[in-house]
């Protein structure tokens, strides 16, 4: 385990590399010039060049990329264009509401779709059936943004029962931290849930129509041990994969919503340093976002390994 675990280290290192010269390369592609941005209209070129220059933007790109990647092995993602700030300490301030708002639509998306898809496959009312169908359509195709804007309008503007935005943290009030997530959380896992119950309805039917099953049955296996021992593992374990890979995308699909609901976490602060021309605030949150999706699958690899014995990996 500890030589599949190091071997998968291993080849994410030419991933972050890739990935480091692309999130280089795209700051390039984005229009507007930073420097005239923070100095104003009335900058005379004498003064924006001179800025341009005590930023470095005018060495050649090769000299940029690796003083900037050289800071980011070392942990600095350079300085703030805009505010003068560390990006660092930028990120820092803004990854645990980021986190608390993944974490909690990955648990609430897992905690509604395990019931929901077994209640879509093996209830016999045909209606509740159907109304799991008609769930999962809807969930995959109502737009996020969408979902966010209708559950503000009813229930912070309309029933005025839950705060349109803003963030506590956890440890602060968890009673207040929890209602100011309660929209965001819903609006981001409405999406996750009805797609992962998709997947599962669909891996425990292929589970139940298996041999294996048949041949429980015919020893004497009473049906509720057969759906718990047999089906709901062996169907669970392919859903593992699709969680670990939506969980990663939930980093960068956060921009939206936290765009949304004033949130202020580190999609927030990506767009606005779009919003700036931050160039530095930008290379280091997509970095974030890309370390953060490999190592969600890195986990999810590892924990399909120890679920899964069949599974034997090649020295």
């Amino acid at each position: 385990m500890l030589r599949y675990i190091g071997f998968r280290v291993l080849q994410v290192l030419p991933v972050l590399f890739v990935a480091s010269i692309v999130i280089w390369g795209m700051i390039f592609l984005v229009p507007g010039d930073p420097v005239a941005l923070k100095l104003g209209p009335d900058a005379t070129p004498l003064q924006l060049e001179s800025a341009r220059e005590d930023l470095g933007l005018n060495d050649p790109v090769l000299i940029q990329y690796g003083r900037w990647l050289s800071g980011v092995l070392a942990g600095n993602l350079g300085i703030s264009f805009a505010n003068e700030l560390p990006v660092s300490s930028l990120i820092a301030e803004r990854l645990p509401a980021t986190l608390h708002l993944v974490i909690g639509t990955a648990l609430v998306s897992l905690l509604t779709s395990v019931p929901l898809a077994l209640l879509g496959v093996s209830s016999p009312n045909r209606t509740l059936r159907m109304g799991v169908s008609a769930y999962i359509s809807m969930a995959l195709a109502a737009p996020s943004f969408l979902i966010g804007v209708l559950l503000v309008y009813l229930f912070g503007v309309n029933l005025s029962v839950l705060p349109t935005g803003g963030y506590i943290p956890i440890w602060e009030d968890f009673g207040e931290s929890v209602r100011h997530l309660v929209l965001p959380i819903a609006t981001m896992s409405f999406f996750f849930s009805g797609l992962l119950t998709r997947f599962l309805k669909s891996s425990l039917t292929s589970e139940r129509a298996a041999e294996y099953v048949d041949t429980a049955r015919s020893k004497g296996v009473s049906k509720r041990q057969i759906w718990r021992k047999h089906i709901l593992r062996n169907a669970l374990l392919p859903g593992i994969t699709i969680f670990g890979l939506y969980v990663g995308t939930l980093f960068a699909g956060a921009v939206i919503t936290e765009s949304i609901f004033n949130f202020p976490g580190v999609g927030r602060l990506l767009l606005d340093a779009v919003r700036e021309r931050d160039y530095p605030v930008m290379q280091g949150a997509i970095l974030l976002v890309v370390v953060l999706f490999l190592v969600v699958n890195l986990l999810v690899d590892v924990l399909y390994s120890m679920l899964d014995p069949r599974i034997r990996y090649a020295k």
